[in-house]
């Protein structure tokens, strides 16, 4: 039997495909940044297709940008991650 992995009370698994709705996972995917705790997360936007997540936006630091990639990288619906966040305000001058 076919179950959805999220914790959404809305229909979010397609009786005809082998998982959960793109549209139900990105509100997961969101929600898990958010988690984080680190509020700069929460601005950052992503796309789901066929497991894999795009990440866009703009954080402070290289750190962020790894941490909104690691929270993500055990989940079980997430087979590939492409990070594209960019990093503003890191002072590139030696």
């Amino acid at each position: 039997m076919n179950t959805c992995l999220l914790p959404c009370p809305e229909k979010c698994f397609d009786e005809g495909a082998t998982g959960c709705l793109p549209a139900s996972v990105v509100p997961h995917i969101a929600q898990r940044l958010r988690s984080t705790g680190y509020h700069a997360l929460s601005a950052v936007k992503c796309e789901y297709h066929e497991g894999v997540v795009v990440l866009h936006g703009r954080v402070s630091s290289y750190y962020m940008k790894q941490v909104a990639q690691a929270v993500l990288m055990a989940d079980p619906l997430i087979e590939d991650i492409v990070n594209l966040i960019e990093v503003s305000g890191v002072n590139h001058a030696a």
